[in-house]
């Protein structure tokens, strides 16, 4: 089992064997109702997966090259949260869930205030150490910048239950195996098309107006495979796993012990654009830029 830090009501594991992706997620669930029973005000872990892609709640199957998962052992999962596929690995990730009581801890119930209360100190650390982070605007991502071009080191997502907030993280450790995640994922590539945002992914065009697809007027924007051939890792930039473990186990220590920053203290948020894909969902990184299902 894993390492346990005692907070009074508060209680940070640290789990060193990687394990199943569904099992991590077990885990996570029984801690939440842990949580929202009261047996304690909040749990933290840190820990890793075995090989595998999970998925956000609202994609499908259709996201993936099932064939090849199947062949290369990738466990396939899908979260309670939003956002889109990650792969994970223990030599390529880690993870780490954090469950608050707002109500018991005295906490604002608003889940921008809590995602830049510990991505804030999270930064901070980062920096402190060499790391060229940076908070996006949204303020769940820190990122960094690769040639002009700002890629993701550490993302998060949030879930509610009335009074109980859980934030999910995953850190990329190093540069991800583009021959497995390319393939692994069905890759995508976004074009402009006549003013409409158009995507290509396994050999099909998908906008938002019927029709179809004359490729001569397409504009390629970005595609997926290039986002994720820039991507880095922290231990990249000189971190050891133990000194990044400490990173992370600090913030979370800091941020439980309600050691939050107070809004007026942290930067400006800045204008946050809500940006509109063909499926209307507020497009983010998605596998690496856009979210949508495929069905």
């Amino acid at each position: 089992m894993g390492e346990g830090v005692n907070l009074e009501s508060k209680i940070c594991f640290v789990q060193k064997q990687p394990l199943n992706p569904a099992y991590n997620m077990q885990i996570n669930e029984r801690y939440l109702n842990l949580v929202q029973d009261g047996t304690f005000h909040a749990v933290a872990r840190i820990y890793s997966h075995s090989p595998g892609i999970i998925l956000a709640q609202h994609q499908s199957l259709n996201d993936l090259d099932l064939t090849f998962c199947k062949t290369h052992n990738l466990d396939i999962t899908v979260r309670p949260t939003g956002g889109a596929a990650v792969y994970v690995s223990p030599l390529h990730t880690l993870c780490y869930s954090i469950v608050l009581n707002t109500d018991a801890l005295d906490l604002k119930k608003d889940t921008t205030h809590l995602y830049r209360g510990f991505t804030h100190i999270l930064e901070s650390k980062l920096k402190e150490h060499g790391v060229p982070a940076s908070l996006s605007n949204a303020q769940w991502y820190i990122t960094t910048k690769v040639d002009d071009h700002i890629i993701p080191l550490i993302g998060h997502s949030m879930r509610v239950k009335k009074n109980v907030y859980q934030i999910d993280g995953i850190a990329n450790l190093r540069s991800l195996p583009l021959d497995i995640v390319s393939k692994a994922i069905k890759m995508r590539e976004l074009y402009d098309y006549d003013g409409e945002k158009c995507i290509l992914v396994d050999g099909k065009y998908i906008k938002s107006t019927p029709g179809s697809v004359d490729v001569n007027k397409l504009k390629l924007i970005k595609r997926e495979y290039d986002e994720l051939n820039r991507m880095k890792g922290v231990l990249d930039y000189g971190l050891s796993e133990e000194a990044f473990h400490k990173i992370i186990s600090d913030s979370i220590t800091q941020f439980m012990s309600g050691a939050l920053v107070k809004d007026e203290d942290l930067p400006s948020l800045g204008k946050i654009e809500n940006v509109q894909h063909p499926t209307g969902n507020s497009e983010g990184l998605g596998h690496c830029f856009v979210v949508m299902k495929i069905n």
